[in-house]
């Protein structure tokens, strides 16, 4: 949806500007009220994302391996599967 798309925009934009801290706490607030299961995952894959790109591996697993809001299939299934990909290689150098 376009609010998602919105709400997606507004939690990366500190994640991308070194603004981490303030990042985590948009992700673990919109985690809390989220009630759509793709838009979480996708929430979820960046937040991943911007943990592993701060070197924050540990956290990053916790993030991806949360149950819910992962479907069986389909892109985002796929997505969570690069995402644990690249915290392997992150984890093993």
């Amino acid at each position: 949806t376009s609010r998602g798309a919105r709400a997606q925009a507004a939690r990366m934009v500190p994640a991308k500007t070194g603004r981490l801290d303030e990042a985590l706490a948009a992700f673990q607030a919109y985690e809390a009220q989220s009630n759509s299961p793709p838009e979480m995952a996708a929430s979820r894959l960046e937040w991943a994302r911007a943990l592993l790109g701060a070197g924050r591996t540990d956290e990053a697993a916790a993030v991806l391996e949360k149950p819910g809001a992962w479907p069986a299939s389909g892109p985002p299934a796929m997505n969570r599967r690069l995402a644990m990909a690249e915290l392997a290689a992150a984890r093993h150098g």
